[in-house]
This record gives C-alpha cells, sequence and structure tokens, in this order.
C-alpha cells in the first residue's frame, strides 16, 4: 500500500487545527466531575504525579501517535497497514488500527449517553432558572431522564446531530468548528473560575504533600490515569488529525503544547469546582452526576448575576461536549472515507452506528434495569461493562501496542525524520527514552487498572 503525498481530507490550513481537536477532546467532561474529587481527596502529591505523567507519557505518546498519522498521511487502520508494509512487517499490524477506531467508537457511544442527560439538564437551568435547582426538582429531573429513555433519547439524538454537523461539512467547516468552540471554551471555563474566585483561595486548603502521599501508589496510579484518560491517548485523535500537518512541518510542538493547554485547563476546572464548593465538600461527594446536578449548579446560583453564571456554565458542559464528540466522530469518519465512502455516507454510517449503541444504553439504565445479562460480573450492566472494558483493557493494550510498534518495530530513522527535529542528538536521546520508558508506563498503567501487581492499602 502506497503512502499518499497528501490525506485524503486535505492539508489542514493551520498546525493550530490538530492542537485545538487533541484539546477538545482532552478536556471532557470528567475534569469538571472527576479530577476535582480526586485533588480534594488526594491533594498536592496527585498534583505532582499528574504533572509527571503528562510529561513522561503523554509527552512521548502524542508524539508518537500523530507521527504515524504525519508519515503515513492516512486514518489509524491504513496508517499501520502502510507503515507495516513500507517495513517489511506483518499486515497483522491493522489490527491495532482498529483497535484505535474501536476506542473512538466505544468513547464516543458512553460520551453520547452522557451528553442526553447534560444537555437536558442544561436546557432546563437556563430555560427555568435556578428554581429548577431545588433538592426535590433536581432529584425529579435527573430521574426523569435516566429512567424515561424517550426524553435521553431526544437528547442524545440532538447532540449527536450537533457533532455530525461540522464534521459532515467537510475539512472547511471541521476548522471552523474548532477555531469557535475551543477556544471558547476555555475563555468560558476561565471566565466561571475568576467568577467564583472572590472566595477562599481552594488550593492551600489541599491536603499537602507528603512523604507518605507522594509515595503512595494510589496516588501514583491516579495521577498516570488521569493523564492518559485526560489526554485522549490511544483513541486515534492524534493520529487523524496529525494526517493533515503539511509536509515539512514538524509535530513536535504540536505534544508540548498540547499538555501545556490541557493541564492548564484541567487546572482550571478544578479550582473552579473547589472553589464553588470547598474542598471538604468536594472530598465528601461521589463525583459524577451527582457533583454537577446536586453540588456545583446549586452553589453557582448563589453567586452574584446567578442566571448569568448559570448560562455561562450550561453552554460550558454543552461546549466541552461538543468539542470531545467532534474530535472522536473525525476519526470514525476519516477511516470510512478511506474505505471509499463519499462524506455524507461516512458521517451518517458513523453516526448511526453510535446511536444505535447509545440507545441500548439508555435502555439498559431505565426499561431493561432489571435484565442483568452480565450480572455475574460484580452485577454490572451492559453501559458498565463496556466503559470499564474500553478504560481498563482495550485503550491501556492498544497504548502498548502502539508504543512497542513505533518505539520498536519502525526503523529509527523513519522515526527521527517524522520528528523533523533540528537537534540531532536530542532527537536520538528522546527516541532511546520512548523505548525503555514508554512501554513500560503503559503496561504498568494496564496491570494497575485490572488490579494485578498492586496493593492500594495505605501503610
Amino acid at each position: 500500500m502506497a503512502i499518499p503525498r497528501r490525506s485524503l481530507q486535505g492539508d489542514w490550513s493551520s498546525p493550530w487545527v490538530p492542537l485545538l481537536a487533541l484539546v477538545g477532546a482532552g478536556v471532557g467532561i470528567a475534569s469538571l466531575w472527576h479530577f476535582p474529587l480526586l485533588l480534594a481527596e488526594q491533594g498536592i502529591a496527585l498534583l505532582i504525579w499528574y504533572g509527571i505523567a503528562l510529561v513522561l507519557l503523554g509527552l512521548p505518546f502524542l508524539t508518537l501517535e500523530m507521527l504515524a498519522g504525519r508519515i503515513s498521511r492516512q486514518p489509524p487502520v491504513q496508517a499501520l497497514t502502510s507503515l507495516a508494509e513500507m517495513h517489511g512487517l506483518s499486515r497483522h499490524w491493522r489490527w491495532l488500527g482498529l483497535g484505535l477506531i474501536a476506542s473512538a467508537f466505544l468513547i464516543l457511544a458512553g460520551l453520547a449517553v452522557v451528553a442526553a442527560w447534560l444537555s437536558g439538564f442544561a436546557f432546563r437551568m437556563v430555560v427555568a432558572g435556578s428554581g429548577t435547582l431545588d433538592g426535590p426538582v433536581l432529584s425529579r429531573a435527573l430521574s426523569d431522564l435516566v429512567t424515561e429513555p424517550e426524553r435521553g433519547l431526544g437528547w442524545m439524538t440532538l447532540f449527536l446531530l450537533a457533532v455530525a454537523l461540522p464534521v459532515a461539512g467537510g475539512r472547511r467547516s471541521l476548522e471552523r468548528f474548532l477555531f469557535l468552540a475551543v477556544p471558547a471554551m476555555l475563555v468560558l471555563l476561565l471566565a466561571l473560575a475568576l467568577a467564583v474566585g472572590h472566595a477562599e483561595n481552594p488550593l492551600p486548603a489541599l491536603p499537602p504533600p507528603g512523604v507518605a502521599s507522594l509515595s503512595s501508589l494510589e496516588v501514583i496510579f491516579s495521577g498516570f490515569q488521569q493523564a492518559f484518560f485526560g489526554l485522549a491517548l490511544a483513541s486515534g485523535v492524534a493520529m487523524t488529525f496529525g494526517m493533515g500537518v503539511r509536509r515539512g512541518r514538524s509535530v513536535l510542538w504540536l505534544a508540548p503544547a498540547t499538555i501545556l493547554l490541557h493541564g492548564l485547563a484541567t487546572m482550571t476546572a478544578a479550582l473552579l469546582v473547589l472553589g464553588a464548593l470547598g474542598v471538604s465538600a468536594v472530598a465528601a461527594n461521589r463525583g459524577g452526576l451527582d457533583l454537577l446536578f446536586y453540588s456545583l449548579a446549586p452553589a453557582l446560583a448563589d453567586l452574584p448575576n446567578s442566571g448569568l453564571v448559570l448560562s455561562g456554565f450550561a453552554v460550558l458542559v454543552l461546549l466541552v461536549l461538543l468539542t470531545s464528540g467532534v474530535a472522536f466522530l473525525q476519526v470514525l469518519v476519516a477511516s470510512l472515507r478511506a474505505l471509499g465512502l463519499n462524506p455524507v455516507r461516512s458521517v451518517s454510517l458513523a453516526t448511526g452506528a453510535v446511536w444505535l449503541l447509545g440507545l441500548l444504553s439508555l435502555l439498559a439504565y431505565s426499561l431493561w434495569a432489571d435484565w442483568q445479562p452480565f450480572a455475574f460480573w460484580s452485577g454490572l450492566s451492559l453501559p458498565d461493562l463496556l466503559n470499564r472494558f474500553t478504560a481498563l483493557i482495550l485503550l491501556p493494550l492498544v497504548a502498548l501496542a502502539l508504543s512497542l510498534f513505533m518505539a520498536w518495530r519502525l526503523p529509527r530513522e523513519t522515526v527521527l525524520l517524522g520528528l523533523t527535529f533540528a537537534d540531532g542528538r536530542a532527537a536520538l536521546i528522546g527516541h532511546l527514552l520512548v523505548r525503555l520508558l514508554l512501554p513500560v508506563a503503559v503496561l504498568l498503567l494496564f496491570l494497575g487498572g485490572i488490579g494485578v501487581p498492586f496493593n492500594f492499602q495505605s501503610s
């Protein structure tokens, strides 16, 4: 399979496009409902290990994944097939590309279900105002969205249509969306964090770092896990958007820039939540929908200009969902287009498949809640099983295989050529570190996720 000189979608008009896509995919809803909870529980030690993991794990992996797309000029399956054939490697490496596609598909399907609930809640919050934030009203609103699948299905359909529109419009439409939505999301996140800035700075209230916390395997694992999932590694986003980087342009700066923006945005989201609720209240929370529905939104309603603040928060949630959804859908659509389908059919097929799996998940949470075919596995429902499989097995294994392929199976010269690194010695050192550190880090992440080697009991 010959490597094309130009990607099927064409080259991006600006090198900022892949950066915005990576930031949009990485700054997900977990930045609002999960990371602040971990930070409140584990304190500054988590923040330190999170920063270390962004550099040791995120920096090399993002670079390698973008290199695969830039060198091959093709989406994941075709990219890995071409690179393997070009260097005389087994064609079975194409299954790694399918793993990347499966990761993006399952992530988007899970995101669509969450978007159905959050979109419905955001609409009620904006239209009905702070009156929807009373305890009984909140409980009934969430119950209606979860237990009545037709409501969730309607909001999920609207969400997927909104995600599909910029992707179906082609390269220019996708670029316009990213240039508008991602900066708007970041600015709105900063504005809301400043809006709660009159409260006491939450950072001094976080548990301070100590020898015990810094050496805790639980804290170390949490930091690396948050970096891995937060950067949307092994989902095909970096490879798909990397294939449109023009020849002669280095992709080396994209990974550090992505990590910097992602880290700042995630920390800003944590300060927003911790500043609005307080560290102790967040630590006592269960996270997830409970944190957004029952805690954060009512706290924002108590701020001055609460109507404006709540509307801004609703828009922020929608932008976070949309930017992530568009990035993952583009992975699926680019792969289908490489098979010869036109843009409209590619978008329709990808969106329809995600919609069907989302429908099954909505039914599993409502009408089929009593049907537990996987109850033998810790009582997990179908959506829970898919989420755990994606997070704990599929993503780490795909990441491990991709790191081995790029760092060990491809010739060193191919990787260094893709880096377009002016300093040859620095490139050689970076390549050596990638070969040694990245596979080990991902392997430990996988083993820790399935609970094989670690005992997280505090000493």
